[in-house]
C-alpha cells in the first residue's frame, strides 16, 4: 500500500472478509502527553469517513484506534471517536 501517514487512511478490498472494503488508518502513538495526539486521532476518523463517502459505503465499524499497542487511553480515545463521528454525520447524512 506504500505506507500511510499518521491520521490518514487508505482503502482496500475486503477479499475473504465478510466486508466489501477495509479502510486502514494509522493512529498516533500515545506517549503520555497531548502533543497534537487528539488532533491526529480525530484525523483518523475524518480520513476514514471521507474515504467511506467517496466509495459510497453506507455503514462502517471502528475499533478503538490507537488503544492497543499504541497505548492511547481508552476513555479519551472514545470521546474523540464519538465527537469526530458526530461532527462528520452532522454535515454528511449519507451514512446509515
Amino acid at each position: 500500500m506504500g505506507g500511510c501517514a499518521t491520521g490518514k487512511a487508505k482503502i482496500t478490498k475486503g477479499y475473504q472478509l465478510p466486508a466489501k472494503y477495509v479502510i486502514h488508518t494509522v493512529g498516533p502513538i500515545w506517549r503520555g502527553g497531548m502533543e497534537g495526539k487528539p488532533e491526529l486521532l480525530a484525523a483518523c476518523y475524518l480520513s476514514t469517513l471521507q474515504l467511506a463517502m467517496a466509495n459510497q459505503i453506507k455503514t462502517i465499524v471502528f475499533p478503538t484506534i490507537s488503544c492497543g499497542v499504541y497505548g492511547y487511553a481508552i476513555a479519551q480515545a472514545c470521546v474523540i471517536a464519538m465527537e469526530s463521528c458526530l461532527d462528520f454525520v452532522s454535515i454528511c447524512d449519507d451514512l446509515d
